[in-house]
Order: C-alpha cells, then sequence, then structure tokens
C-alpha cells in the first residue's frame, strides 16, 4: 500500500506543501500553480543570482514559503563573507524564477526584503543644488562610482551607481564619511516592497 503524503497549509490554506530533503511539493491556489521543486533547482538559482548580482560563493542561510492573495513567493537568505543577497522567486512547474533581488546585510538572518540595488538616497540638511552636490561627491572621492544624479527634493538626492557597483550599494553606505560631505545628514538604502501574506521558515538544508 503506497504511504500517504502529509501536507501542511499556510495563509488560510491558500498554500499546501509537503518538504523532504529531496524536494518540496507545493500547491498555491491563488495564482493556480504547482510545482515539485529539488534541490537542482535552488543550486541552478543560487548561480544565477551569483550572476546577476556579481556576488560569488553565496550560501543559502535560509528559505521561507510567503503565501497571501496574491499568490506565493520562495524567500531565499543568501550570504557571503560580507555581502548577503535576498531573493523573491516564483515557481511554475518546479522551474523558477527570480521575482526580485536586492542586496541585504552579510548580518542580517532570517527573513528578508532586500534593498534595491543600484542606487542611495542622499539626505542634507539644507537646500542644495545639483551643482552643490556634484561638487562635494567629487570632493569625497565617490563620483567615480556614480552614473547619475537625480533630485527628489531641494534636500533628498537619489545617487545612482555603475553597474558594477549596484549591489554594493549597502557597503558603500557604510564607507562614506558623511562627515566629508558638505551638509551631508544621512545616507539610506531604499527598501524593496512585496505582497502581504504569510511565511514560514522551511526546514531545508
Amino acid at each position: 500500500m503506497a504511504s500517504s503524503v502529509m501536507f501542511q497549509s499556510l495563509s488560510y490554506q491558500s498554500c499546501l506543501y509537503t518538504l523532504n530533503n529531496e524536494e518540496l511539493l507545493l500547491a498555491s491556489f491563488n495564482d493556480g500553480k504547482a510545482s515539485r521543486i529539488s534541490r537542482g533547482h535552488i543550486e541552478e538559482l543560487i548561480q544565477s543570482a551569483e550572476k546577476i548580482s556579481g556576488i560569488e560563493n553565496l550560501e543559502q542561510k535560509s528559505v521561507y514559503l510567503h503565501c497571501g492573495a496574491y499568490g506565493s513567493s520562495l524567500i531565499f537568505n543568501l550570504q557571503q563573507a560580507d555581502r548577503g543577497l535576498c531573493l523573491w522567486v516564483g515557481h511554475q512547474k518546479g522551474q523558477l524564477h527570480i521575482k526580485d533581488i536586492g542586496p541585504i546585510s552579510s548580518e542580517q538572518s532570517g527573513f528578508c526584503d532586500g534593498f534595491k540595488a543600484g542606487s542611495l538616497l542622499f539626505i542634507y540638511s539644507k537646500i542644495m543644488s545639483l551643482d552643490e552636490v556634484k561638487v562635494g561627491l567629487e570632493e569625497s572621492g565617490v563620483s567615480d562610482k556614480i552614473i547619475e544624479i537625480a533630485p527628489l527634493s531641494q534636500k533628498i538626492y537619489k545617487i545612482k551607481l555603475k553597474k558594477e557597483y549596484a549591489f554594493d550599494v549597502l557597503l558603500l553606505k557604510k564607507d562614506i564619511q558623511i562627515d566629508d560631505i558638505p551638509y551631508l545628514k544621512s545616507i539610506e538604502a531604499e527598501n524593496l516592497y512585496h505582497p502581504i501574506g504569510e511565511y514560514q521558515l522551511l526546514d531545508w538544508p
């Protein structure tokens, strides 16, 4: 007699799933998707993340299932020595695709949303012209990493980084000396936002 499979539910049974060391079986009713996901799929996913971000030797620290009215996602916290990535991943018939990818701190563990790659917000204590902002960045020695400076208000400027620095936003935020740039009050990374739902840590090595 065949053994029965015990499924667990999440978000008022909008998702049913079961997990063993080899694969995840997942049915997501709100988006009408069902998948059988293997460790091989996960390894391919990590390789894709490394290619997109330019960050090598990433290791999976945790993976979550997230379910809600929108459907479902798998959320991966990947870490390297001094950088991390948060992946929101969609699925269809066992095939995985990255919906969102953003840097996180190498010290962040657990569930994540991530930050936008490629830009930082520079917030000043007084009204600044674009030319004044440019001069300050040139004098601080960070202008060679920048491709565009866009004003969001008279005191807030979005600094867009060159492609090779896109996933280094948190390292740059940490390394830039605020006191070296006139009237700069703070530097902020932009949060990534995702749908509301429930999430569950998956015990999946």
